[in-house]
């Protein structure tokens, strides 16, 4: 499984999707940026900068949505970017792919040539663990909300009506909140496995228990799993509004 299913359809959407990746990765991402080089000023067509690494780093990429190999001359005109703006790091996205001669243009510089799944497969496990630390929190009061000792106490207070709607609020969500835990911790899963494999499981697992949606890529499931707990988590607010359960689970969240 990858982080999309299906590749760009235009540049726009490439270079809108490189953004949007590099976002989730915890970079801040900008589509159009314009720069100042020791020659001038260069539009680029995303620019990034990595903040949590250290010392942080800066990113220049170049997205090619051509229908022919990218030549060397465009490699030598890049590379002279980079260098003169002082990047850290220069990357090339091409939808098919590069001419002879552009890999030896590269050699002993800090410019990297990427197909579309290559940049994918680049930023893949950082992609995954942010996204996983991210959904872990979203869920963390729908795994309170849907366990009825950690509300006992405000449960008591619902009327015999708002019990039986708990009871089914339960019984709708709780499937998002076990498929977030294990994505989280991966308890259930064989620790010989890799990250991804065990991802994978989990997704093919969960997939089964979800009928009417089709995950066929990350960004597929963890989408659906992240919107089902935030209308969970507000459907079961609205449940308790008249107790005080909401500042409970803020304090654990």
């Amino acid at each position: 499984m990858e982080i999309v299913h299906e590749p760009p359809n235009s540049w726009q959407e490439l270079e809108l999707i490189v953004a949007k990746i590099l976002n989730q990765c915890g970079f801040d991402a900008k589509r159009g940026k314009q720069i100042s080089t020791v020659r001038g000023t260069v539009n680029i067509d995303v620019f990034a900068k990595d903040s949590n690494s250290t010392p942080s780093s800066e990113y220049l990429i170049e997205c090619k949505y051509w229908n022919t190999d990218i030549p060397q001359m465009v490699i030598h005109s890049f590379r002279t970017v980079v260098s003169d703006y002082g990047s850290q790091h220069g990357i090339i996205i091409a939808k098919k792919g590069f001419q002879s001669g552009a890999y030896e243009a590269t050699k002993n510089t800090n410019i990297h040539l990427l197909s579309w799944n290559e940049f994918l497969s680049l930023f893949e496990k950082r992609w995954l663990e942010k996204r996983i630390k991210r959904i872990h929190h979203t869920a963390k009061p729908l795994h309170i909300y849907s366990d009825p000792l950690d509300v006992s106490d405000y449960r008591n207070q619902l009327s015999k009506n708002e019990i039986s709607k708990y009871k089914k609020l339960c019984e709708d969500y709780i499937k998002y909140s076990i498929y977030t835990h294990e994505i989280a911790f991966g308890e259930i899963v064989s620790m010989s496995l890799t990250h991804k494999e065990q991802i994978d499981n989990i997704i093919k697992t969960a997939q089964k228990h979800f009928e009417g949606y089709s995950f066929n890529s990350y960004t597929d499931f963890f989408e659906h799993i992240e919107q089902k707990c935030v209308e969970g988590i507000h459907l079961f607010e609205e449940l308790f509004k008249n107790t005080d359960a909401k500042l409970h689970v803020q304090r654990y969240n």
